[in-house]
């Protein structure tokens, strides 16, 4: 077999409080990245991406990320 569908992602459920993530009983600092989104035809916004050491965060509750998840603009073909 040359291709193989592979699940190569895993997520992990953190506990957070505040700007730290709990793991193995020890409360590390959240990592912090500003990513820029460019709209065409339109300005650019930036989003604030935290991580822990598992990666980024899929963080629901963020107005910036919900804009762009659930934008009612059309998508141009």
């Amino acid at each position: 077999m040359t291709v193989n569908p592979a699940d190569a992602t895993d997520l992990y459920e953190e506990m957070i409080e505040g700007d730290n993530y709990l793991f193995n009983n020890t409360w590390f600092p959240l990592t912090y990245k500003t990513e820029e989104i460019k709209i065409k035809g339109g300005s650019s916004i930036f989003i604030s991406i935290r991580s822990t050491h598992h990666g980024p965060l899929i963080d629901h509750m963020s107005p910036s990320l919900n804009k762009i998840l659930y934008s009612a603009a059309p998508i141009q073909p």
